[in-house]
């Protein structure tokens, strides 16, 4: 996989105005979103043969999960006022322990202390 330098939605589309007609959002605010996909190189190479699925199950709550096929890589629970951005991190740092070191993270099936 190529890296890029992250380029701004201004520096892509010089003639555009910076703010959405539609829904008033700052394109431009890209670079700081929890979803610039630079800062997750993993999950940015993962979700071309796996997938990630985050959101809110029952009885657990919040959890992040990447999976390819039947095989389970990491499975985060969302930690008490953990910001979105953070649990992104952990999901890319775990992805990379288990492509590199098979080291699987499971953190829905562990009991909570």
């Amino acid at each position: 996989m190529t890296a890029f330098p992250p380029i701004s939605f201004a520096q892509n589309h010089p003639n555009r105005q910076s703010t959405c007609e539609i829904c008033g959002l700052d394109p431009t605010a890209y670079d700081a979103s929890p979803f610039s996909v630079s800062m997750y190189p993993n999950i940015d190479e993962f979700t071309e043969h796996g997938q990630i699925v985050i959101g809110h199950i029952e009885p657990i709550g919040g959890v992040a999960i990447a999976s390819e096929g039947r095989q389970t890589l990491a499975m985060l629970r969302r930690r008490k006022d953990e910001p979105f951005k953070q649990l992104l991190a952990r999901l890319d740092t775990a992805i990379a322990k288990a492509t590199i070191d098979d080291v699987y993270v499971d953190e829905v099936n562990t009991p909570q202390k």
